[in-house]
């Protein structure tokens, strides 16, 4: 996997992340640290354990025993169909989405583990395709960490003070990315 790649997977990544927290901040009535850092431990639990469970997946016996170039062709195909997918995803949430009402409430956890799980299913996708494509696991978790808690942070800001209104445009350039991630992955290794 080369370093384009890995950085085109967590830029998309961080776009979702952002996404929800800015939905998320956009909600809120006030915004403490306290609330930032509740908010971060959520997405960052759900994207350590979904990208870990996806990678791991990939990774099972099986792909790796199996030193075949047919099987390793039905991987990285899997992994640009994976990407492709989520690039198809976003590009619907983008336009079929209607915005979301802006109110003033007090911080819900169940919520935002309902928005960290549906985020995490982005990251469980990502990280099949990384585990196919064997990227490095020690600088993917580290990376995606950081990026996770960055976005959390931005994301809950501009949500606070700016509501969700950079929906449409953020989607878009998520689903941009993902396809190009597949696009990228179809080129090269196929």
């Amino acid at each position: 996997m080369t370093l384009l790649e890995c950085l085109l997977i967590l830029i998309a990544l961080s776009i979702n992340v952002f996404l929800a927290a800015e939905y998320e901040g956009s909600n809120l009535k006030s915004l403490g640290l306290k609330k930032i850092l509740a908010v971060s431990a959520v997405f960052f639990a759900g994207q350590l354990v979904s990208f870990s469970a996806g990678y791991m997946l990939a990774n099972i016996p099986f792909f790796k025993a199996a030193h075949s170039r047919e099987l390793e062709i039905m991987c990285y195909a899997l992994s640009a169909v994976i990407f492709l997918l989520l690039g198809l995803y976003m590009f619907l949430k983008a336009w079929k989405d209607k915005p979301r009402e802006e109110r003033a409430c007090d911080i819900q956890i169940g919520r935002i583990a309902l928005e960290a799980c549906t985020v995490a299913l982005f990251t469980f996708g990502a990280g099949l395709g990384c585990g196919f494509l064997e990227a490095p696991v020690v600088s993917s978790f580290v990376s995606i960490t950081c990026a996770t808690i960055i976005a959390v942070v931005i994301g809950l800001y501009v949500g606070f003070w700016q509501g969700a209104r950079f929906r449409v445009f953020s989607y878009s350039m998520g689903c941009v990315l993902f396809v190009a991630i597949g696009v990228e992955v179809l080129i090269r290794y196929i």
